[in-house]
């Protein structure tokens, strides 16, 4: 045993030192030969005969040489080495077909590390939280007594917490402006097992009614608004008109589950009236389940405490259930579906460019069956054959990989920029170690498989004769052409299946586009407002301060319209009630219906332009003291009075306290889009801002048209408007209402597009294909063109019989590529809109164009060939 480890050991040292050791060896074998010289001529010799006579006994330096070397170095190494040299003496006697596999290998495995860095980053890489995979959260979303009662009656749950997203009026000595907060619940930054960067942060010990004013800020915050002072921890905060004590600053990486916070305020303190209500459901869950307890077993706990509320809540909690979920499922839960399609469109993209990669290596090494039998003749065996071919793959492949790796840090970068939709907030997207491994794997996957296929197909077969490869060109490109047609069959599948599925995107965006909305956002600008609670704590003052605003508005020069509405379309703001209809059977409490409220000022209807059908809009007389008045959209007339006049019909919220406050639904309007182009709109209740029943409802969104349509207003004008009410209410959220339709549609957009880029860059990889396969094929050809030509066949008929060649493999990868999408369209089908996903039109309009463009790149060699010169080709074979 220690002999062997000494062996491995001198050739270890033998190969590392390897020219000072040949050189030593060299030297030795001089002086050896010079000695037996001496003796020759000693022996009466003259000098020349004395060295022949030397070297003659001594025998072949060479041999010698090469026997040492094998024996006291590490030949497998040292011929790797060589192959890999002479690989890249191959790459510069032919730079282009060098540069062409490269080029086709990065474009594949660029686009899949590009893709690649954002599934590892959302769906792969652990959450940044203490022990990740033990966190959980719930379905939808929770109030906070329902998760006080789960944290004091489960069993499973180690710890809950939640949060929800808010705002805080920030006052300074500049303009009035709102931070980004977020209503902590419980014990949350314990159930993360996330520790401040100083001080401490909050747990249900703040969490209660009444408690002391603290606050947790973001790192960000520290640095921007206190300078990044050790000594931040005490300071105070005026949030909202009320002083907040600074307790604890977040490390720089923290990141909430969902949404971004610069701040982090106790619920119960931050908005006590949210907090008391069973059936305000707007918290985002987190919990850690006990080391113990499954998911399963966990789902059963909840379920039964799910039973327990019911019965003591049936207005509120009836047939509620709390659905736990991974909490990185549900991190990752709106782009997990975009994501898995990219990946596997360029999982498809990078198959055309290996097939592309096998293609070229297939014809290098067809014009190289002579060197391979020159070579078996001389002693080579196959599997010496197979690792001098196979290193010449791996070294384009390797190079293919570096610059795909290059190509995919470029294309990560143009990711970000293009700023996902929905991408979760606490996700890096980046080019790290994982994504670093990926790309080597994949670019040594392609060079070993894609680079044994050519040379069992072309090499191997080769052995024998050398000088014989004229007689046996025929029989041997027969074989390789079968396999180059069914590779190129597959590539023109594969392109027909990301080019539907792209076209299908682009249908449904365009679908989406011709959508109508229901309200007009052209030359409209949009602007949010909230009023701080200290100063606006009752229905009496919110009242007179949007009364005066809105009379602000209408004054403003250059606007055709001015109105306030509570919830405006698409800005992600909505509140649902629960309500009954007087004279209709009362279902169980706990099952009444729902429907979106908003509440609105007189001139929202003709500002958005949403159509009036029937009766008439809210009006300045609906107002405090007046009779309670609604407008309802078509979806409620739709649902709910089956085809019954609705005019002059009372309505109200559920369960609310105190007497029924009936409303009179005076007008139906037309459905509005509130939540997306592609979602239903469901019933919604549009009542007076001026008739509120809900003191905890002090915000409202403000809408401007302006007068000429191609000039908005300007964002300032409402500042100003605001200001001249009450100087310290921030204006935030400013923007044209144009734009939140457009961002609604962002995902789909953004798909599209990656998805058509994926499919456009297949596109061309499998055109070069077809080109290059049949103007190898034609090349092969030339000799029985030439003959047929002489023989009288004219070039039309030679054009017909090459097109043919391209016919094949065209309609095969057509006919697969359809079969292909239909099953895709299992997968896709989530991501369209009123798109089937075995549309017709799209599918004919694809395979149609693939068809088209292989078939032109079918002709240009062919009608090349039809010029070829008889007695040239002829007198060239």
């Amino acid at each position: 045993m220690l002999s062997r480890l000494s062996t491995a050991a001198n050739r270890i040292a033998g190969f590392l030192t390897r020219g000072k050791v040949e050189k030593d060896f060299h030297q030795e074998i001089e002086t050896h030969i010079a000695l037996l010289t001496e003796e020759n001529m000693r022996r009466g010799m003259d000098p020349e005969e004395a060295r022949y006579s030397a070297l003659r006994s001594f025998g072949g330096i060479t041999q010698v040489a090469a026997s040492h070397r094998e024996h006291s170095g590490l030949p497998l190494l040292e011929s790797l080495g060589q192959d890999v040299r002479f690989a890249l003496r191959l790459m510069r006697r032919s730079p282009g077909f060098a540069l062409v596999a490269i080029v086709t290998l990065a474009l594949g495995i660029g686009a899949n590390t590009a893709i690649f860095s954002v599934f590892n980053a959302v769906l792969l890489r652990p959450l940044p939280y203490a022990r990740p995979g033990e966190l959980i959260s719930m379905a939808g979303r929770q109030s906070w007594p329902d998760l006080h009662d789960i944290q004091q009656q489960s069993r499973s749950l180690e710890s809950v917490g939640a949060f929800a997203i808010w705002r805080f009026d920030l006052l300074s000595q500049g303009e009035p402006e709102q931070a980004k907060a977020a209503l902590v619940s419980l014990d949350l930054f314990d159930t993360l097992g996330v520790a401040p960067e100083l001080g401490r942060t909050i747990s249900s010990a703040d969490d209660v009614l009444g408690g002391p004013r603290v606050v947790v800020i973001s790192h960000g915050f520290w640095q921007a608004k206190m300078g990044g002072r050790r000594d931040a921890i005490g300071k105070t905060l005026s949030l909202s008109g009320n002083p907040y004590t600074v307790v604890g600053v977040m490390p720089e990486n923290f990141r909430l589950p969902e949404g971004k916070a610069e701040l982090f305020v106790p619920f119960r303190v931050g908005y006590p009236e949210g907090a008391s209500a069973r059936g305000l459901h707007f918290q985002y869950t987190v919990a850690r389940l006990r080391p113990e307890w499954k998911q399963a077993t966990a789902q059963a706990d909840l379920d039964g405490i799910a039973k327990t509320l019911a019965k003591l809540y049936p207005d509120e909690n009836r047939d509620r259930r709390y659905v736990i979920v991974p909490l990185h499922r549900r991190v990752s839960g709106p782009v997990r579906e975009a994501i898995l399609v990219l990946a596997a469109a360029v999982g498809l993209l990078l198959l055309i460019a290996c097939f592309n990669f096998a293609n070229l290596l297939l014809a290098k090494a067809s014009s190289r069956g002579e060197e391979a039998k020159m070579r078996a003749a001389l002693g080579a065996t196959p599997g010496r054959l197979v690792r001098q071919f196979l290193t010449e793959s791996l070294v384009l492949s390797g190079f293919g990989g570096l610059a795909g790796l290059a190509l995919g840090a470029w294309g990560t970068r143009l990711l970000l920029l293009l700023k996902p939709p929905d991408l979760p907030s606490l996700v890096t997207v980046k080019i790290d170690l994982p994504v670093l491994l990926f790309t080597l794997a994949l670019a040594l996957l392609t060079g070993v498989v894609f680079g044994l296929f050519p040379v069992f197909q072309a090499v191997l077969p080769s052995g024998g004769t050398p000088g014989r490869a004229g007689k046996e060109r025929a029989g041997e490109s027969r074989g390789m052409l079968r396999v180059r047609r069914v590779l190129l069959a597959a590539e023109l599948a594969i392109s027909l299946v990301l080019l539907s599925t792209a076209g299908l995107l682009f249908r449904t965006l365009w679908q989406l586009q011709r959508t109508d909305p229901g309200f007009d956002a052209q030359g409209v600008l949009s602007a949010y407002i909230q009023l701080p609670p200290n100063r606006y704590a009752t229905i009496e003052r919110q009242n007179e301060f949007f009364a005066q605003l809105e009379q602000q508005l209408q004054r403003l020069p250059g606007i055709s319209s001015a109105t306030l509405g509570s919830e405006l379309p698409m800005s992600g703001n909505h509140i649902p009630h629960n309500f009954l209809i007087a004279g209709q059977p009362a279902p169980p409490v706990g099952t009444e219906p729902e429907a979106q409220t908003n509440l609105v000022s007189p001139t929202y209807f003709s500002t958005l332009r949403i159509p009036l059908l029937a009766g008439r809009v809210i009006t300045q007389e609906d107002r405090i003291g007046s009779p309670l008045v609604a407008v309802v959209n078509a979806a409620m007339v739709r649902t709910y009075f089956k085809g019954k006049d609705p005019l002059g019909a009372q309505l109200r919220f559920a369960r609310d306290p105190g007497p029924p406050k009936w409303m009179t639904i005076v007008g139906v309007v037309g459905d509005v889009k509130e939540f997306g182009l592609d979602m239903d709109e469901g019933g919604a209740i549009y009542m007076p801002i001026l008739q509120k029943q809900e003191p905890w409802r002090r915000w409202s969104g403000i809408l401007l048209r302006g007068a000429d349509p191609l000039s908005p207003p300007n964002g300032q004008v409402i500042k100003q408007a605001v200001w001249s009410v009450d100087a310290a209410v921030p204006v935030t959220e400013i923007e044209p209402l144009s734009d939140l339709l457009s961002e609604s549609l962002s995902p789909r957009r953004f798909n599209a597009m990656l998805l058509g880029a994926f499919a456009l860059t297949a596109l061309l990889l499998t055109i070069a294909g077809v080109y290059g396969v049949i103007s190898y094929m034609v090349t092969l050809r030339t000799r029985e063109i030439g003959v047929r030509i002489a023989l009288g066949a004219s070039r039309l008929d030679v054009l017909k019989l090459l097109l043919k060649q391209g016919a094949a493999p065209t309609l095969a990868g057509v006919l697969l590529g359809l079969g292909g999408t239909l099953l895709a369209g299992r997968i896709t089908s989530r991501l369209l809109f009123n798109v089937g996903s075995s549309d017709p039109l799209t599918l004919l309009a694809a395979a149609g164009l693939l068809a088209a463009m292989a078939m032109s790149a079918t002709f240009i060699p062919s009608q090349r060939a039809t010029r070829v010169d008889p007695v040239v080709a002829l007198r060239c074979e």
